[in-house]
């Protein structure tokens, strides 16, 4: 938890990853649009990183925490409340 990903804009990747924020994204049949994704999560500036890393560690804990989690299953279940 907290590390930024390089993802392919594919499935719920998108819907997971805000690009440039927690990770970054490429379309999934750009093989160069890939591996520029890669170079550049691999030579991200200490600062830059570490903001991806603490936005990455935020979205989880907000999406997946089980306190988080239960919160958004009951607000399905009792919309009124």
């Amino acid at each position: 938890m907290g590390k930024p990903v390089v993802a392919a804009k594919h499935g719920v990747l998108p819907d997971r990853i805000t690009d440039h924020v927690d990770g970054l994204v490429y379309d999934p049949s750009d093989v160069l649009g890939a591996a520029q994704a890669i170079d550049e999560m691999v030579n991200l500036p200490q600062d830059e990183y570490d903001a991806m890393c603490r936005a990455a560690r935020e979205t989880a804990r907000a999406r997946y925490l089980p306190e988080n989690w239960a919160k958004r299953v009951l607000s399905l279940a009792f919309p009124d409340d």
